[in-house]
């Protein structure tokens, strides 16, 4: 991929390219669900700005991660694709509302709303003395470090399962992202400089030691078949509330994600021309002042070698034992 004044090649790092696309409110993109032969898989979904480490990870038996629930159970602004932002509702406050929103008395099959009601009621023993955890709920520690109860979520695998797995036998891959938007770089301090697209030039590529769909998955409190039946049968719902306002394109349970897109390791390899590599060159080589959407190279983080004798290709490389979370798919409601 070229750039105007900045070339972005192929090499292993999908966490600062993806930040190179986070920078851009880019372009979606949608990892296979596995891994293909082909060298460059194009995909699509919504970009993390800034990304975020990936250490999810159990902490004790019967508990899950607050950071983990919080991500999971808080609603995406949009369900398009672009930057990824996170809206102000939750997944489970917004499905309970509409559960109780329904009109029992004129709702068939009526004991399946019933059921679906008991299971979003929050247990009634504190956390710290239940004897047992009620079906669709977790405990979660709090800031203060006090046990809460909270809907329950789960992943497909975690992080640390993931980083073991790989390490014994990664699989590199290139990665190509559509972008419809100039990249920026920002220097120091200074107004970030603009790069745009080289001609005929309309994606990132990119790569990664391993990268990885995870799926995430509400607990059993979710009913999304009884979701789906409310869409399609419209029941009644009291105080004369439209269906629409909660379940269409702009109500509360529009959407949510349903999978982490995660890399391990990313690189990404710029080649600048002109003005821009004096400027690249100073911060690659003097200090640490270089940044790629929200993240900072320092100088054990990057290199530079000169190509045909004339522009310079600056490879920037993430050595973290931590996988990167890139981006997030979702899905309609």
């Amino acid at each position: 991929m070229t750039l105007l004044n900045h070339t972005v090649r192929k090499s292993p790092l999908l966490y600062l390219m993806f930040i190179l696309l986070l920078v851009l409110t880019m372009a979606f993109f949608t990892i296979p669900e596995n891994q293909s032969s082909d060298p460059v898989v194009t995909i699509q979904g919504q970009v993390l700005i800034p990304s975020k480490t990936w250490s999810w990870k159990p902490t004790v038996t019967g508990t899950l991660p607050l950071s983990m629930v919080n991500f999971s159970d808080t609603l995406p602004a949009s369900c398009s694709g672009g930057a990824f932002a996170f809206g102000t509702e939750r997944l489970f406050n917004s499905y309970s509302l509409l559960l109780n929103l329904i009109d029992e008395e004129h709702f068939e099959p009526k004991q399946v709303l019933i059921h679906a009601r008991e299971l979003i009621k929050p247990p009634s023993q504190p956390p710290a003395s239940a004897s047992f955890t009620p079906l669709g709920w977790t405990k979660t520690t709090d800031g203060s470090g006090m046990l809460r109860w909270t809907p329950a979520y789960s992943i497909s695998q975690w992080s640390d399962e993931w980083v073991d797995q790989i390490t014994k036998g990664s699989n590199p891959q290139t990665i190509r992202i559509p972008i419809q938007h100039p990249i920026s770089l920002k220097i120091g301090h200074a107004t970030p400089l603009e790069l745009p697209l080289h001609t005929g030039s309309n994606y990132l590529e990119i790569s990664a030691q391993a990268w990885n769909r995870i799926k995430i998955t509400p607990g059993a409190w979710f009913n999304s078949s009884l979701l789906k039946f409310i869409k399609e049968s419209r029941p009644l719902l009291q105080g004369g509330v439209n269906l629409d306002s909660v379940m269409g394109a702009n109500g509360l349970l529009h959407c949510r994600v349903s999978e982490l897109i995660v890399a391990y390791q990313p690189t990404v390899e710029l080649t600048a021309f002109g003005s821009v590599e004096a400027a690249i060159d100073r911060a690659v080589t003097t200090s640490n002042a270089l940044t790629i959407g929200n993240i900072k190279f320092n100088r054990a983080e990057k290199s530079a070698e000169k190509s045909d004798g004339i522009n310079t290709i600056y490879s920037l490389s993430s050595d973290s034992k931590l996988p990167i979370m890139i981006a997030v798919n979702v899905v309609q409601l």
